[in-house]
């Protein structure tokens, strides 16, 4: 279903663009356009940090991205890996998170299949 207004914070069809972030002080907007402030200009608290996006491999072009949106679990109709002019590299903070997560993922399931057969349940 194809949006019929977009909405740049949504995701599904680009990249979404990042969020303002709010002063816990005085609720005031800091939009990431107008540059990254540490403090609020108007009651000088520090900010909460950025929050930044999680790495997702994309489906259509294979590489991993940065800013990811909706169309990366869409895999092409022929089934070839098409190049996306919507990519954006990670960031070594966002590469560093998506390695240890995975890094989680392979042990935990690992770990399950390396059980003796008598541990685990059977059914029937």
């Amino acid at each position: 279903m194809a949006c019929k207004v977009c909405n740049p914070y949504c995701g599904n069809c680009r990249p979404p663009r990042e969020r303002p972030r709010v002063c816990p002080d005085c609720g005031k907007l800091h939009f990431p356009e107008h540059g990254f402030p540490v403090r609020c200009v108007r009651c000088d608290v520090i900010l909460p940090e950025r929050q930044l996006p999680h790495v997702a491999r994309c489906s259509r072009s294979g590489l991993l991205c940065g800013n990811p949106c909706g169309r990366r679990v869409y895999v092409p109709v022929d089934g070839k890996l098409a190049s996306c002019g919507l990519n954006t590299r990670p960031v070594p903070e966002q590469l560093a998170e998506y390695r240890r997560r995975n890094r989680a993922v392979r042990q935990t399931s690992s770990s399950f299949i390396n059980q003796p057969e008598g541990g685990r349940d059977r059914v029937g």
